[in-house]
Order: C-alpha cells, then sequence, then structure tokens
C-alpha cells in the first residue's frame, strides 16, 4: 500500500486518479471498444494478444509470450 501511494505522489496524478480508471472501465462497452478498433488496424500486426496477469501463470500458460515487467517484483 505505501509503495502504490508513494507511486501516486510521485507520479503528479490526482488522489481519485484510480478510481475515475475504475469507473471509465466499468462504464465501457463493447460498442465503445469495437469504435476504438481502427486505432489498431493499420496493418503493421497479423496479430497480437495482450495479457496481464502474475508472471507464473503466464509462464505456466507455455505460450511463447514476450514478457514485460510492468511492476516491480519487490526483490530489489
Amino acid at each position: 500500500m505505501a509503495r502504490r501511494q508513494d507511486m501516486l505522489a510521485f507520479s503528479g496524478r490526482p488522489a481519485d486518479w484510480r478510481d475515475d480508471i475504475r469507473r471509465q472501465e466499468l462504464a465501457a462497452t463493447p460498442e465503445a471498444v469495437r469504435t476504438l478498433a481502427g486505432a489498431l488496424s493499420d496493418g503493421s500486426c497479423s496479430q497480437g494478444i495482450c495479457v496481464f496477469g502474475p508472471r507464473e501463470a503466464i509462464e505456466a500458460s507455455n505460450v511463447d509470450f514476450e514478457i514485460t515487467e510492468l511492476i516491480g517484483r519487490g526483490e530489489e
């Protein structure tokens, strides 16, 4: 919790930023998501998959994903 609060303070985002993002996500409709698809249809990628989750679960899937760490693992 302290790490999240520090990240929030140092990022300069307003205190209710996470709540606002959550409201937007919950309000999303399939139609609204489909209207954004045009930005991804430039043909530069024949297919793409984006997965969020614990590294262990992604690795256990046995799919050859390129894993990008978004949040530190706390091993510093």
